[in-house]
């Protein structure tokens, strides 16, 4: 948090030297505006994957919202179609858990029946929400999973105690040197 105890004028510096800056930099912070405006990519931790975004935060921001609406909404389509299916009885009840019997062929054509032949697009949101079928293979394309929480726990290990003195200068002396005016 970079900015958490900098006053304007310091936040402004310290956005003008990072622009400059030539080497990688990780930078944690909630001020959107200090991030628009020194970020040039973006991780994103999500689905316990890292998301590589090009562009500023603001680029980042729209492009996971779109791609968000856009997986829900064919995770909508997915248990509307699937929920029919059932309730016609063309699909089993099992099918879409997580043990459903993934290996029969009954199985696989059935996911058939709900699924479709994937697109490209449909592959990438199956591989934005984590649920695979991001490699391309038709045969593998999986139901797409429901995205329960958009927050992550991380948990640091308490640290031991740091021994004292962490630094300690001894018998140290400091001058301006004079020079002679001739």
């Amino acid at each position: 948090e970079p900015t958490n105890h900098l006053d304007l004028h310091a936040v402004l510096w310290l956005e003008g030297y990072l622009q400059k800056w030539k080497h990688t930099l990780v930078v944690v912070s909630h001020d959107r505006d200090f991030l628009g405006t020194v970020c040039t990519d973006t991780l994103h931790c999500w689905q316990s994957k890292l998301q590589d975004y090009k562009g500023g935060y603001e680029t980042f921001a729209k492009v996971f919202s779109t791609r968000l609406e856009e997986y829900q909404a064919e995770y909508t389509r997915q248990q509307k179609k699937l929920k029919d299916l059932r309730r016609q009885g063309k699909v089993s009840k099992e099918l879409g858990k997580k043990e459903g019997g993934a290996d029969t062929t009954a199985y696989k054509k059935q996911m058939q029946l709900v699924l479709g032949k994937a697109s490209q697009k449909q592959r990438e949101l199956a591989g934005f929400g984590g649920a695979g079928g991001g490699d391309g293979s038709d045969d593998e394309q999986g139901m797409l999973d429901e995205i329960k929480g958009l927050n992550m726990h991380i948990t640091f290990p308490v640290a031991g105690e740091i021994p004292m003195p962490i630094l300690a200068v001894d018998e140290v002396d400091f001058r301006y040197s004079i020079e002679s005016e001739d």
